[in-house]
């Protein structure tokens, strides 16, 4: 098979970024907001819900599974292979079983968060007005958030995103030097821009004092400047911290970057992806396409200098 193109590339990756059945997420809330203590039953109202999101989860998988490059992908025995090295601890239990798991982390969540309620209320001197009424509309935090994470997907769907986008990045995206070019720019510019301030600060202290007024100066030492220079300066201290992949321009630097990509994870609407181990790497670039081939030791030894690298940057921001 061919390499896929750049939008079938999007195209997968778009429907990766869907798979969620986050559009239960206030048809749940409702459920769990209009019950009746007496006869609402916790378990079965959960399993429902989780039962819905795995059929609407199934449906969205069904469509990536169809997609260009989910087939390419998965007709690649390194792809299989380097998927097995990153995901065997995250390996799913049987599907009755996940239900009944998340579907009892729901019940819990709900329960444990309805007693720490109504004990609050039961210090109030006004117990039955505010669980009558408040409790209605309002259910506990943790049970939003158990409810909002059963209702994502994990590792499977965070790696096929990170490595579709990496992967899109090699065939499809700017020349590899393009990063260390911008990152040369930025430090040029606010380099020049505190130079040019620091200028403009001591020709304003040779004004007259009609000459302020006239320019609507102030300060004598040119003190409305100074956010100007510290941002500027925040500028240049976070560029000094940013991880730089390439440093070498060679005929391996674009796969490098790839390497550095695949490690790291790619950003995607629900944070950064699970990244990939070196032996993984090392599989995924026998992928079609891929130019150069890296040894395994080569690519734990990039890795190592960018945790260093990284390590020494304490405002760098995964």
């Amino acid at each position: 098979m061919a390499v896929p193109s750049k939008e079938e590339f999007d195209v997968f990756i778009e429907a990766n970024d869907s798979i969620n059945a986050i559009e239960l997420h206030e048809e749940a809330l409702e459920i769990f907001q209009r019950n009746d203590s007496d006869n609402f039953d916790f378990y079965e109202e959960s399993y429902k819900i989780i039962t819905k999101k795995n059929e609407i989860v199934n449906s969205k998988f069904s469509r990536l599974s169809s997609t260009k490059v989910y087939k390419w992908l998965y007709a690649q025995r390194p792809f299989i292979v380097a998927k097995e090295a990153t995901l065997k601890k995250c390996s799913a239990p049987t599907r009755e079983n996940s239900r009944i798991k998340d579907a009892k982390s729901l019940q819990r969540a709900f329960e444990l968060g309805l007693n720490e309620y109504i004990n609050l209320c039961m210090k109030s001197e006004h117990y039955s007005e505010v669980y009558g009424e408040e409790y209605s509309e309002s259910l506990p935090y943790d049970f939003k958030k158990t409810l909002n994470t059963l209702l994502h997907v994990g590792d499977r769907k965070s790696w096929h995103g990170g490595v579709a986008i990496a992967l899109s990045a090699y065939f499809y995206g700017e020349p590899e030097n393009s990063i260390a070019t911008r990152s040369e720019l930025t430090e040029t510019l606010t380099k020049s821009a505190l130079k040019s301030l620091a200028e403009l600060n001591a020709h304003i202290a040779t004004l007259s004092l009609g000459e302020k007024v006239g320019l609507n100066i102030h300060c004598a030492s040119g003190e409305e400047f100074v956010p100007a220079l510290n941002e500027i300066k925040r500028l240049q201290k976070l560029n000094k911290t940013i991880v730089k992949p390439i440093k070498r321009h060679d005929k391996t630097a674009k796969e490098r970057l790839l390497i550095f990509n695949l490690w790291k994870g790619a950003p995607s609407k629900e944070g950064y992806s699970l990244g990939c181990k070196a032996s993984a790497i090392t599989q995924l670039l026998y992928l079609e396409g891929i130019n150069n081939s890296i040894e395994q030791r080569a690519i734990e030894r990039l890795i190592q200098g960018w945790k260093k690298e990284r390590g020494l940057a304490r405002d760098y921001v995964d």
